[in-house]
């Protein structure tokens, strides 16, 4: 460098510029200590985003890990890789979780072991009423298409702030929700089935995620449809045990022979058909203030078809131990059915954080339907001879052995006669309407930490049954079959087990039927007391739920405390009907029934971290199983001699056997709807 004053700059990341001058001396080195600074910089924003987290294998794992209480999930993506059609059947895939199959498919959950009534069923935390109201409380699963979920969440043990309807369980179905860029999929499949060519197919697609400015807004439509085609055959034999006298024996090991007496031979159809959407909008004003609304709702059409053909004698005798029936004869229904079941659930949510509290306002509303319209059920009466039957002895495959003439006689549509019309007309509708309200107080115990959640709830769920079963018989008895043949036709059933060994009843059909009633119904009488009966099994109701709870956890070391009580009041009101008199046939009287409980559900839940992916968790918690909706309806049917007629009200219904003082009516329940 050239002699002379130097200006020199000293720059190094991280820290500020030193800047100095020297003097440059020929022939000579200069030396200049430097002493650097940090430099304190406004980094920019750096956002990391996931798209479609919540529906990933890894966020359910986390989960699972992370909660306070006893839970397994499924994620989205793990229940679209399966070959499943429906919620129940996704959900069974989870350790301690099984369903209950009805026409091949899932339909009811039962979680370690325990029946369907003991579980609890939400919709992104919306509670989803029973399905039906004659059966179970449960809700009907195979409802929902898989597709439709972002994950499914089983809760095994209870925390306070959990509905303690849910002995056995709980279980949510969690809708997708937006993230990342929008984007979208579309997905279909198809499937053959070669006996008796049946069609099976799915479709399901989503769209959605978040825009504006910092992609504040969320938005998300989703749907599915799924159809499926079965055909069964189906062989139901009845076995029978006699003593060396021929005695039906009905227990203990005190017989001489078991054999097959009787059949049913049934052939199905099979036409099961599922609809259903959901969406979620949401806005983030802050990491710590969130609105959003999201839900879904579905739709399953469950028609079928069976012909049934029962084979049945009256007696029987035995040579060298094989039996050989008399008084044969075979009765012949014919059925369709076609419910349509609804499910849906929505739920509002605002999330806010004030200072350090984090407060959750939630409403929500939630119901089922199940509609059944006109199913039909034809039966036929056999006017040929009664007749004998053997057994094949084939304990594997066993059959009845008749000669040619009887199997051309049971095949010819000649022999038979229209003998009744059942139809059946049911609506089940229930509907649930809530709020909650959820505070968390995090803080510390010294250096431990610690937290505090209390929240009030109210649910008002509503639920009604309404029952319309007329039955007619023909006035003429003598309505030939050869009026109502139908098309379809099975020439191979069971053809793969046991060729040529069932013969089926000619294949009738119900369109033609119902065509013949609706222009000649003075041709035919209805059954009397079905009225009575439809009004007694019909009812309505409410049921309201008001809770309050409060929760505290403890972080102790490695091992995490869940404490809590939850406490519940019940109030319950339902209307039914009753007979007036022993001769009422309509049982147009109404009657209310009210009750109310208050319970408490204490809960704790230990979870120690043995290490990073594995905890050992320990639960102590209090649920409860409310009755079927139809054991709460006050249902009476009165039956009696004449005389003095009793108020029929439940107060003054003898819990004893019936009896008759001086010349008071005695009232005897013939129904199973009492009022609990």
């Amino acid at each position: 460098m050239p002699a002379g004053p130097v200006k020199v700059e000293v720059r190094y990341p991280g820290f500020t510029t030193d800047t100095f001058g020297v003097t440059v001396v020929g022939g000579q080195s200069v030396e200049h200590a430097v002493v650097l600074h940090g430099a304190n910089r406004q980094l920019a924003v750096v956002r990391v985003t996931a798209a479609g987290v919540a529906e990933t294998q890894a966020y359910a794992l986390q989960t699972q890990k992370r909660a306070d209480n006893i839970v397994s999930v499924i994620s989205g993506d793990e229940i679209r890789s399966l070959p499943i059609y429906n919620a129940a059947e996704a959900a069974e895939r989870l350790p301690g979780v099984a369903a209950e199959e009805d026409e091949g498919e899932g339909k009811y959950l039962q979680i370690r072991g325990t029946p369907p009534d003991f579980q609890h069923v939400t919709i992104d935390g919306a509670d989803v009423p029973g399905t039906l109201a004659t059966d179970v409380r449960a809700v009907k699963l195979d409802d929902v298409p898989a597709d439709l979920l972002g994950s499914i969440e089983v809760s095994k043990t209870l925390t306070a702030d959990m509905d303690a309807s849910a002995i056995g369980g709980s279980v949510n179905l969690v809708s997708k929700i937006p993230e990342g860029s929008p984007r979208g999929y579309v997905s279909a499949t198809y499937g053959y089935q070669e006996q008796e060519s049946n069609n099976n197919g799915q479709a399901s697609f989503a769209y959605g995620g978040r825009v504006g400015d910092q992609q504040k807004l969320g938005f998300l439509l989703n749907g599915a449809y799924d159809r499926i085609d079965r055909t069964l055959n189906d062989v139901e034999p009845s076995f029978t045990a006699v003593d060396n006298q021929g005695n039906e024996v009905t227990g203990g090991s005190n017989y001489a022979h078991v054999f097959p007496s009787e059949w049913s031979q049934r052939e199905y159809n099979y036409y099961r058909t599922r609809y259903g959407l959901g969406g979620d909008l949401d806005y983030r004003f802050s990491p710590t203030s969130t609105l959003s609304l999201k839900g879904l709702w579905s739709a399953f059409f469950d028609q079928a078809n069976r012909w049934e053909t029962n084979v049945k004698g009256s007696d029987e005798t035995f040579t060298n131990g094989v039996p050989t029936i008399s008084g044969g004869k075979v009765s012949n229904t014919v059925s369709n059915r076609g419910p349509v079941e609804h499910t849906w659930g929505f739920v509002a949510e605002q999330k806010q954080q004030v200072g350090p509290v984090h407060l959750t306002f939630d409403a929500n509303y939630a119901g089922s339907e199940a509609t059944t319209h006109d199913h039909l059920e034809d039966s036929y009466s056999f006017n040929e001879s009664k007749f004998n039957y053997g057994i094949n002895g084939n304990n594997t495959n066993p059959a009845y052995i008749v000669t040619p003439q009887i199997r051309s006689e049971i095949s010819n549509p000649a022999n038979y006669s229209l003998s009744e019309l059942d139809t059946d007309n049911e609506f089940n509708s229930g509907q649930d309407i809530g709020a909650k309200i959820d505070a968390l107080v995090p803080y510390s115990i010294g250096n431990l930490p610690a937290s505090f959640k209390f929240g009030v709830k109210y649910r008002d769920e509503h639920k009604g049954y309404l029952d319309y079963e007329p039955q007619f018989t023909p006035n003429n008895g003598n309505l030939p079959m050869t009026q109502f043949l139908g098309t379809y036709s099975a020439p191979s059933f069971y053809s793969h087990l046991c060729a040529g060994c069932f013969t089926n009843a000619p294949y009738a059909s119900i369109p033609a039927v119902q065509a013949y009633y609706h222009a000649n119904a003075s041709a035919f009488s209805g059954i009397q007391g079905q009225t009575e009966a439809d009004n007694l099994n019909s009812f309505a109701g409410t049921e309201q739920v008001a809770a309050a709870y409060g929760m505290q956890t403890l972080d102790i070391g490695q091992l995490h405390i869940n404490v809590g009580l939850r406490l519940e009041n019940t109030t319950v009101g339902y209307v039914g009907h009753i007979t007036t008199s022993p001769n009422d046939t309509t049982a147009s009287a109404t009657q209310h029934g009210a009750h109310s409980y208050l319970d408490f559900f204490p809960s704790v839940q230990l979870r120690y971290a043995l290490d990073e992916n594995t905890n050992l968790r320990a639960a102590f918690t209090r649920g409860i199983a409310r009755p079927d909706y139809v054991q709460l309806a006050p249902s009476l049917n009165a039956v009696g001699v004449t005389g003095t007629q009793q108020d029929p009200s439940p107060s003054a219904i003898p819990s004893s056997s019936p009896s008759t003082h001086g010349t008071t009516t005695s009232w005897v329940s013939t129904s199973s709807h009492r009022l609990a």
